[in-house]
């Protein structure tokens, strides 16, 4: 008698290609309708977040190999250069010290899942998924292990903000934050 629906197990799929096809992405990235096409090119995207794999293929340029992931702020961590400006975590500002860190946590990968979606660039034939700002350069500030407090928060925002002025580029951010 508490019953009120039962349903069926049915079968699901990505659909990230789908959902590019109804954002109607692929014309704006080839500009139809538009005087020039949008890809993320001059923009800094940032993530907010905490499960960052930065070896992941979307964070690589298809055409030149190198990491599209130019800063990282590990705002939880303790072994490394603490940001100057901020006094806590580690902060990487290179390519090879990106990649060496390999990942913020090995427990988790939604950072990784938000950011490909928003500058994920791994575009083969094989592979329909991939992100929106494909040209984008990309910031994340991990949160990691910490607890994030809105003090945390604003200066994530600061940070992302403060390297997108240094480089002279608008930037995006996302956060993800429940």
């Amino acid at each position: 008698p508490f019953v009120k629906y039962i349903q069926i197990g049915t079968p699901v799929h990505p659909m990230m290609d789908k959902a590019r096809l109804s954002a109607r992405v692929d014309k704006v990235h080839s500009a139809e309708g538009l005087q020039m096409p949008f890809t993320g090119k001059g923009v800094v995207v940032g993530i907010i977040d905490g499960g960052f794999d930065y070896t992941h293929p979307a964070f690589i340029d298809d055409a030149t190999g190198d990491l599209r992931i130019k800063r990282v702020w590990e705002q939880g961590s303790t072994k490394g250069a603490v940001p100057a400006a901020f006094g806590y975590g580690v902060e990487l500002t290179s390519e090879e010290a990106i990649l060496a860190a390999g990942a913020d946590v090995s427990t988790q990968s939604h950072g990784t899942h938000v950011a490909a979606m928003a500058a994920g660039a791994f575009h083969t034939e094989d592979n329909p998924y991939y992100g929106i700002a494909t040209d984008a350069d990309i910031v994340l500030v991990s949160k990691g292990a910490i607890t994030a407090n809105s003090a945390n928060i604003s200066d994530a925002i600061a940070y992302i903000y403060n390297y997108a002025d240094s480089v002279g580029k608008p930037c995006v951010i996302n956060m993800s934050l429940g």
